[in-house]
C-alpha cells in the first residue's frame, strides 16, 4: 500500500468514527442560570459543561447542573438535585486538592444564620460531586459577587479568591490560601470604602511564578493591580478612565500578560463602551492604549459582563468575544435577537472595525442577558461557543444550554456533523498510540513544517521543528488529560487532533 492510500484510508476511518451517533446541541435546563463553564471533570479528553444557578432561602433549590460529554456530539444530563442557598456567579471546576481531577468550587448560604462559606465539591475520579467540605468566609449576610482561582504564594496550590459585595459603601475581595490536605486559610480581605469593586481578575503580570490580581471601581473608575509578594500585596494604580470589566490575556505573544478592558465614561451617552487594552511594559508598568477617538478602542452597544477573550480563528492571537443582549429601548426594539459579538485580532493591537464585526445569532431565546463559554467541545481543535440565558429564580421559565460549533471557517453552527473539511488541510499525519502514556508520536509525511502541542488550556506545552517522518515527543512530566496537536506546513495548519494522556 502507497504512503497516499494509507492516509486516505486512515482519514476515512477517523471520519466514519467521527460521525457515528446523532448530534444534539440544545438541552433543557432548570431556570435561574448565573454562570456557565467547561472541563474535563472526568479525563476522558471530551470537555463537560457545568452550570451554577441564583437561588434562595424558602425555595426549591438547584445550586449546579454537569452535562457530561459523552464524546459523540451529546451530553448527559447529570443529578440536578443538590439543594442549598448560594448564588453562583461564577462557578468553576479546578483542581483543589493533590489529585489531577477537578474539583468545583461554590458558595453556601446558611439559611438560619445566614453565615457564608466557600463549599467544594470533591471530584471523585469519574466526574461525580457527592463529598463536599464548607470553608468559613467569616461574612454575614451578605452576598458573594465572584469566585476566582489562582496560585497567589507560588505553591503550586490553587488558591481562592473572592469578591464580597455589601450592596451597599464597602465592598471587599479576599484570599484564601491553599494549605494542601484540602486545608485554607482563614480569608484575607481589603477593604474599598464608598467604592463599588466591579470586577476582579487574577494572573501572573510579572512571570515571577505567583499568581496578581486586577481589581476595577465603580466610583472613581480606576484600575488597581495588586502584585503578590507571596503571601500580602503592592498596589500599582492605572490612572482614572472608568475601567469596568477587565480580562487578562498576551495579546501580542511577546509572554507578557496583558489586561484587555471595558471602559465606559461618565456622563451623556452612558450606553457607550469602549475596549481598551492595557499593554505590559515588563516592568511591572503599563501603557494603556485608549483614545476616545482613536480605532485602538471599539465602541458598541450590548451586554459587556461577559467579555471573553479567545484564538477563535486558530490565528495564534485572542480575539474579542461578548455577549449581545436583547433589550428595548423608549419602546424601541436595540437588539432583535440575542447573539455573541466577534471582534478578530488583526495583529499590532489592531482588530476588525466595529462596523464589519462577526455576529453569531442566538436564536432560542429573544429576551433577557445570556451567559456565554467557548471551549473546543467536539474536539476539532477550534472554540465553540455554548451559552445559557441567565434566569430570575422568582419566575419560573424554561432555560436551555445551547451549542454552537465552529467550522474553521468563521461560522458557528448548529450540528458538528456537518463541520465540512477545510479543503487548504492535507490530511497526511497520524497521532500514536492514542490514548498513550510516556511518549506521544506524530507521523508525517510532511517534507518541512512544525509541530506544537497545546495543553486544554491553548497553552503550547511542546513545539519542533519536522526533521523525521515520525517525532517522538516525552511526555512524562505532563499532567493527565487532553491535549491538542497540531502541524503546521508553509504558514498552513495542515493536520491536528487530540491526544490524551492516561
Amino acid at each position: 500500500m502507497s504512503m497516499n492510500k494509507f492516509y486516505l484510508l486512515l482519514t476515512a476511518m477517523i471520519f466514519l468514527f467521527t460521525i457515528r451517533g446523532m448530534a444534539q446541541t440544545v438541552y433543557e435546563i432548570p431556570p435561574a442560570a448565573e454562570s456557565i463553564n467547561a472541563c474535563d471533570l472526568d479525563l476522558d479528553g471530551d470537555m463537560d459543561i457545568i452550570l451554577g444557578y441564583q437561588t434562595v432561602c424558602d425555595h426549591d433549590n438547584i445550586t449546579f447542573t454537569i452535562l457530561k460529554n459523552e464524546g459523540d456530539n451529546s451530553y448527559e444530563m447529570s443529578d440536578t438535585t443538590k439543594t442549598y442557598v448560594g448564588s453562583q456567579y461564577s462557578i468553576f471546576a479546578e483542581r483543589i486538592d493533590e489529585d489531577e481531577y477537578p474539583d468545583l468550587v461554590t458558595v453556601f448560604h446558611d439559611c438560619n444564620d445566614h453565615s457564608r462559606y466557600l463549599r467544594i465539591w470533591y471530584n471523585d475520579g469519574e466526574g461525580n460531586f457527592d463529598y463536599y467540605e464548607d470553608y468559613d468566609l467569616f461574612i454575614s449576610g451578605v452576598p458573594v459577587s465572584e469566585i476566582s482561582f489562582g496560585d497567589a504564594d507560588g505553591d503550586g496550590l490553587t488558591d481562592i479568591f473572592v469578591r464580597i459585595n455589601y450592596m451597599s459603601s464597602t465592598q471587599q475581595w479576599g484570599v484564601l490560601y491553599n494549605y494542601g490536605n484540602r486545608r485554607f486559610s482563614k480569608p484575607v480581605y481589603r477593604t474599598y470604602p464608598d467604592n463599588s469593586v466591579i470586577d476582579i481578575e487574577i494572573g501572573d503580570l510579572n512571570n515571577d511564578k505567583k499568581d496578581d490580581v486586577v481589581v476595577t471601581t465603580g466610583v472613581e473608575g480606576k484600575m488597581h493591580i495588586f502584585y503578590s509578594t507571596g503571601r500580602d500585596f503592592r498596589e500599582y494604580c492605572l490612572p482614572e478612565v472608568w475601567y469596568t470589566y477587565t480580562r487578562i490575556v498576551d495579546f501580542d505573544g511577546d509572554g507578557l500578560k496583558d489586561i484587555a478592558t471595558v471602559i465606559t465614561p461618565p456622563g451623556p451617552g452612558m450606553g457607550l463602551m469602549l475596549l481598551g487594552i492595557c499593554v505590559n511594559q515588563g516592568n511591572e508598568e503599563f501603557e494603556p492604549l485608549y483614545s476616545m477617538e482613536e480605532s485602538v478602542l471599539c465602541q458598541y452597544v450590548g451586554g459587556n459582563n461577559d467579555l471573553k477573550m479567545e484564538d477563535m480563528n486558530n490565528d495564534g492571537l485572542p480575539d474579542w468575544v461578548f455577549n449581545i443582549e436583547y433589550y428595548q429601548e423608549d419602546g424601541l426594539i436595540a437588539n432583535e435577537v440575542s447573539g455573541v459579538r466577534i471582534l478578530y485580532n488583526l495583529g499590532d493591537f489592531q482588530f476588525t472595525d466595529p462596523e464589519d464585526y462577526h455576529y453569531v445569532q442566538l436564536k432560542y431565546y429573544k429576551e433577557g442577558e445570556r451567559r456565554i463559554h467557548i471551549a473546543d467541545f467536539n474536539g476539532d481543535g477550534y472554540k465553540d461557543i455554548a451559552t445559557a440565558r441567565k434566569g430570575d429564580v422568582w419566575i419560573w421559565q424554561p432555560n436551555y444550554v445551547d451549542i454552537l460549533y465552529n467550522d474553521g471557517n468563521g461560522n458557528f453552527i448548529e450540528n458538528p456533523l456537518n463541520v465540512e473539511e477545510n479543503d487548504d488541510k492535507l490530511k497526511v499525519s497520524d497521532c500514536y498510540p492514542n490514548p498513550g502514556r510516556g511518549e506521544m508520536n506524530i507521523r508525517t509525511a510532511l517534507p518541512e513544517g512544525r509541530i506544537e502541542v497545546y495543553d486544554i488550556l491553548g497553552k503550547v506545552v511542546y513545539k519542533q521543528d519536522i526533521t523525521e517522518e515520525v517525532t517522538k515527543i516525552p511526555t512524562e512530566g505532563w499532567a493527565k488529560g487532553m491535549y491538542l496537536w497540531r502541524v503546521y506546513s508553509e504558514g498552513k495548519e495542515a493536520e491536528g487532533g487530540k491526544w490524551i494522556k492516561q
